[in-house]
């Protein structure tokens, strides 16, 4: 059963060992995006992660952040990371970096949705999901992973909204929106009946 949904940019910036001596300059966004994973934690043990990517062709469970510069390793699950896919797009390898920081003990199944998805296949996602969600017993969190501030390019726009239409399409109930105070980082929690 669908619990909760959070929001968060994907800039490799959040993660500390990439920036160096301007980790500092980021240190709001980074404490949000951690927010918003602690708050899903919260909720819901396994979460599913709708993301801008195409699966790795590997099949291994862990990413690592060497092509940004640091090989900062990372897993989708509880399990000990013992190879690495160094192709893992950037929405798992962040969402791998939250789960780290904020909830080692959650699960995460990867979504992945192409930028150049139709709007017909988006919300042909969305009730996919949604069927999956409303199969399963155990609370199920949503985190959306966006292409950055949706000011910034087209494309983010374009992803963004994606990830809102489907979103807006797994779950037609009432929700209470709660601003993190930094960006656009959301958590979303549906609102009792």
């Amino acid at each position: 059963m669908f619990v909760a949904a959070g929001f968060v940019p994907s800039p490799p910036l959040l993660v500390p060992e990439l920036c160096g001596a301007a980790a500092r300059e980021t240190d709001d966004l980074r404490a949000a995006a951690i927010g918003v994973a602690s708050a899903l934690a919260a909720v819901a043990d396994s979460w599913i992660l709708v993301g801008e990517g195409t699966y790795p062709a590997s099949g291994v469970k862990a990413g690592t952040f060497a092509a940004y510069g640091r090989d900062v390793r990372v897993a989708l699950r509880p399990d000990v990371i013992s190879e690495v896919d160094p192709e893992w797009p950037l929405a798992m390898l962040i969402a791998g970096w939250l789960r780290s920081r904020a909830a080692p003990h959650v699960e995460i199944h990867p979504e992945l949705i192409s930028a150049g998805t139709s709007p017909e296949g988006a919300v042909e996602m969305g009730r996919r999901l949604r069927e999956q969600c409303d199969k399963s017993a155990e609370p199920i969190a949503v985190l959306l992973i966006a292409d950055g501030s949706c000011r910034v390019t087209y494309k983010a726009l374009v992803l963004f909204m994606i990830a809102l239409r489907c979103l807006r399409r797994i779950w037609r109930q009432r929700w209470t929106l709660e601003t993190v105070p930094f960006w656009q980082v959301w958590t979303w929690r549906s609102a009792p009946n």
